[in-house]
């Protein structure tokens, strides 16, 4: 063999070598990765089961607020419709001013 065939077959050689290095490294990080998202997964599953059960409290709030303002609303309804049968009273009470003379 001549030496041009030697280097060849040596830097051959040391270049498969290192890239299967290279691709084992690759496989251990996409492992990693995986785990790695995996984790990020869960964590992300728990965050959204806690605001859930966080909103659920806030909605029920919510329409119990609008509930209320919709009663209001009733509340006027009914002493409006009561009042209209009244007698108008004046806007200004006259006891509280003396007389002009």
């Amino acid at each position: 063999m001549s030496l041009s065939q030697v280097i060849t077959i040596v830097s051959t050689s040391l270049i498969t070598i290192v890239i299967v290095i290279v691709g084992i490294q690759i496989i251990f990080l996409l492992k990693e990765f995986r785990q790695s998202f995996t984790r990020i997964n869960h964590l992300i599953d728990l965050v959204e089961s806690a605001l859930h059960g966080l909103s659920q409290p806030a909605a029920a709030i919510t329409g119990l607020l609008e509930s209320l303002k919709q009663s209001n609303s009733l509340f006027k309804l009914i002493s409006n419709f009561l009042d209209r049968n009244s007698p108008p009273s004046p806007p200004i009470k006259s006891e509280n001013y003396e007389p002009l003379e």
